[in-house]
Order: structure tokens, then C-alpha cells, then sequence
């Protein structure tokens, strides 16, 4: 058995890539506030990436919907990660709640 490296991947589970039609709203949001549109990246079982034009807070809890075709994904998640991507605006990493 190896001893893990300082930079492996402490994911619990794989992260898929994803291309659907996301938003964000403040979990404490009103009901009809309007979300911000977001880029997906990647999904798993536990958690997503996304980037976002404006920044989430760190900690911040958000109500993502993912299009999936007809369906729709609507879930809790807990911001862990959000920082400056290169002109593209925040990369942003959550898990679900």
C-alpha cells in the first residue's frame, strides 16, 4: 500500500463531466427571486462544479436546479470552494446537503 500524496484527490466519489443549463439562488432566497445562470463542469454523487459570473460565498448554502433534459435536478449545496477562474469568471466547488 502507497501512502497517499498531500495532492490526492479527497473526493468521496467520481466526478462526471456535465454540460446542462444550470442556476444558483440563495437557499434563503424568496420563492420567484431570480437565479444566476452558472456553467456546469462536473457532477457526483456528493457534489458539483460549476462557474459562476458572480462569486458564492465560501459556506454560503444555495439552491442549484439542473436541466436534464425534461427533468430537473433541484437540490441543496454547501459552497466549499469559490475562486477567481482566468477571465471566465468563479470556479466553484459544492456539495450537496
Amino acid at each position: 500500500m502507497h501512502p497517499e500524496s498531500p495532492s490526492a484527490d479527497r473526493r468521496r466519489s467520481v466526478r462526471r463531466p456535465l454540460e446542462a443549463e444550470c442556476t444558483v439562488r440563495p437557499a434563503s432566497a424568496c420563492e420567484g427571486q431570480p437565479a444566476m445562470p452558472l456553467r456546469s463542469l462536473n457532477i457526483s454523487k456528493h457534489g458539483m462544479g460549476f462557474e459562476a459570473d458572480e462569486p458564492l460565498d465560501v459556506g454560503g448554502r444555495y439552491v442549484v436546479e439542473v436541466a436534464l433534459g425534461e427533468q430537473r435536478l433541484i437540490g441543496e449545496v454547501l459552497v466549499v470552494r469559490c475562486r477567481l477562474a482566468d477571465q471566465s469568471g468563479y470556479d466553484v466547488g459544492a456539495v450537496f446537503t
